[in-house]
């Protein structure tokens, strides 16, 4: 996983010996240095360090879903350290499935308060996503159809919609 060090980015696997007070690493394997692919372009490192500290921030002992955490940490990794998608794209995406994971996942094809078929064109953080014209709060953005299409192709991982398009 991560390392705060000199290889942030690393993908290891480490055996560890638990002991009564502190774990002793006994063993540690290097599978892959994304670092190496990521520091010759500004953008994607920047954007792997926000996806790793997002990841540090998403995840506790406490958290049950750390291991889909950690393989999302690895799959924006490796996106990014092969350039496989629009690298703002790549952290998007993470930020939403992150979201996901820890039980916040924005609605966006229902309204998220009565349930409505949608699409539907008001937008509620607060709300939990998108909001039907008679559930609409008052604090809520009224985003591009394109803009919730685009948030709900990254959310599930429709990266052929995600990258097909001009969003911008």
């Amino acid at each position: 996983f991560p390392s705060h060090d000199k290889e942030p980015g690393s993908h290891v696997d480490i055996q560890l010996y638990t002991g009564k007070t502190f774990d002793t690493v006994t063993q540690v394997e290097a599978l892959m240095n994304y670092g190496e692919a990521l520091t010759e372009d500004y953008q994607r490192w920047t954007i792997a360090a926000a996806i790793l500290e997002a990841a540090e921030r998403f995840t506790s002992q406490e958290n049950e879903p750390a291991l889909q955490e950690f393989q999302l940490v690895v799959g924006g990794m490796k996106a990014l350290a092969e350039n496989r998608y629009e690298p703002l794209l790549i952290l998007d995406a993470f930020l939403l499935r992150s979201f996901a994971i820890a039980g916040y996942a924005p609605s966006m094809t229902i309204c998220s308060r009565c349930e409505k078929p949608g699409p539907h064109r008001y937008f509620s953080l607060v709300g939990g996503g998108s909001v039907c014209a008679d559930c609409r709060p008052a604090a809520c953005a009224t985003p591009a159809p394109e803009t919730l299409e685009l948030m709900g192709a990254l959310l599930s991982s429709d990266w052929d919609l995600a990258s097909y398009r001009d969003w911008e």
